[in-house]
């Protein structure tokens, strides 16, 4: 295969996460805020809303990748959702930041409905557009340029939340105006649908499945006997698990503990500094070092930064935000390895079981996502209860403190967790470069035969 993936496909695939990303990093850093301050639902009503909520959701992940590994159109198998998805997507997101004249019971039912419609649009957006970077070319290193862009592209959807969330929802009243919400979710949602479908419009399938769609059962098998794939998967819920605390705790944290919502802007501003560095520095170092041995490192250097500042206090906001921008290198670090390892373990499993399993790979992907998200919403909310917490009044120090230690201590901790499964992940480079060869000199007798 010698066509090579022009620039402006490479920035299609990244434009669409960027969407996506916009309206699910929005939904993930204010719409538990947006029930608790600005619809009246208790902390621990709505930690139990977006628990169960997300949990529902997440279910059906699987279901959805082994939808996406049968589907067989003339557009490919991923690309029809990027088409028809995200409109889907962009409505149930405005549905969940409305106001709507009902009592609260009414309120709870409309935003737990409107929750899990959102979820699962993304999901059938989300897995299909990873799975564009499986099947958008079959050369490691060209897949790998891929994947730094949708990376790129899936990271700016985020950062420009946090960076520029706070900077809308204030044109239009700031976070205390219902308002302010539902046009922040109408305009990021209006754009998001735009950069999605051109997703769908312009990227290509070049590596085409030849083979009829797998049985359920050998879809299942492909996780179930793939034990790098087992063995990655725990860690990345660890360090997805420390992502989504962060974003469902940071608004709390800046509007009750440093007491200004500009620190949102300024430290998604030093976010981007951090992912874009970490970001860039993967390409290089891949191929001189293995992939594990990166993620280890680049967790160290996570817990490092997470541990110092957690101890220095949360008194100085331009210190927490330096050591945010600069802990955020591992960050980006992180989140470009480990789709490529996740690619890597794909490979694995068609060496193990004969076939590809890209759409049941990559909504396990989007399952520990919304599983991190919802254990992390719940969590915040028994912890705030734990803490005292109180709506619209100044917090004591112990709440601060509990929510500085949410912030920083227990992602400290879950990314220690993450580095232990990594420590037995033995299929590296050289492994993998065997397996490949043995695979491609098997389709080579079979082309014989």
């Amino acid at each position: 295969m010698e066509e090579k993936v022009p620039v402006y496909e490479k920035f299609s695939l990244a434009a669409g996460l960027a969407g996506q990303n916009v309206i699910y990093g929005f939904i993930g850093a204010y719409f538990m805020f947006f029930l608790t301050d600005l619809l009246g639902v208790g902390v621990a009503v709505a930690g139990i809303i977006l628990t169960v909520a997300s949990v529902f959701d997440a279910i059906t992940d699987p279901i959805m990748g082994l939808i996406a590994d049968r589907t067989r159109t003339r557009w490919g198998k991923f690309r029809p959702y990027l088409l028809f998805t995200p409109s889907l997507f962009a409505i149930a997101a405005v549905i969940c930041f409305t106001k709507f004249d009902l009592p609260l019971d009414g309120v709870i039912a409309v935003a737990m409905i409107a929750y899990v419609f959102c979820d699962l649009a993304y999901t059938f957006s989300d897995i299909p557009i990873w799975g564009m970077t499986s099947v958008i070319h079959e050369n490691p290193k060209i897949k790998t340029s891929v994947i730094t862009w949708a990376n790129f592209g899936a990271t700016f959807g985020t950062v420009f939340v946090t960076v520029l969330g706070i900077q809308v929802l204030n044109l239009f009243g700031g976070e205390r105006e219902p308002h302010a919400f539902f046009m922040t979710s109408l305009i990021f949602s209006v754009a998001a649908v735009v950069l999605m479908t051109c997703t769908g419009l312009f990227t290509k399938e070049r590596v085409k499945s030849t083979v009829e769609p797998t049985p359920f059962k050998k879809n299942i098998q492909a996780v179930v006997k793939n034990k790098p794939l087992l063995i990655l998967l725990i860690s990345v819920f660890c360090i997805v698990m420390t992502i989504s605390l962060r974003s469902t705790i940071q608004i709390y944290y800046a509007v009750y503990v440093v007491e200004d919502t500009n620190f949102m802007t300024y430290a998604g501003l030093a976010l981007v500094v951090g992912i874009v560095i970490g970001l860039s520095i993967v390409p290089k170092l891949i191929g001189r070092f293995y992939k594990k041995h990166l993620f280890i490192a680049a967790s160290l250097f996570n817990i490092l930064m997470s541990i110092i500042p957690y101890f220095i206090g949360y008194q100085n906001m331009w210190v927490t935000v330096g050591f945010i921008g600069v802990g955020f290198i591992s960050v980006g670090m992180l989140n470009s390895l480990m789709p490529t390892l996740m690619m890597d373990c794909i490979d694995y499993g068609e060496w193990k079981m004969g076939f590809r399993s890209e759409g049941i790979v990559f909504s396990i992907r989007t399952f520990i996502s919304k599983l991190c998200a919802a254990i992390a919403r719940g969590a915040t909310g028994f912890a705030l209860v734990v803490l005292g917490f109180a709506v619209n009044v100044k917090q004591t120090s112990d709440v601060m403190m509990g929510l500085h230690g949410l912030m920083f201590l227990f992602p400290a901790i879950l990314t220690a967790l993450a580095i232990i499964p990594m420590l037995f992940f033995k299929f590296t480079e050289d492994k993998r470069n065997a397996v490949m060869e043995e695979i491609k000199q098997s389709e080579q007798f079979s082309n014989q035969v």
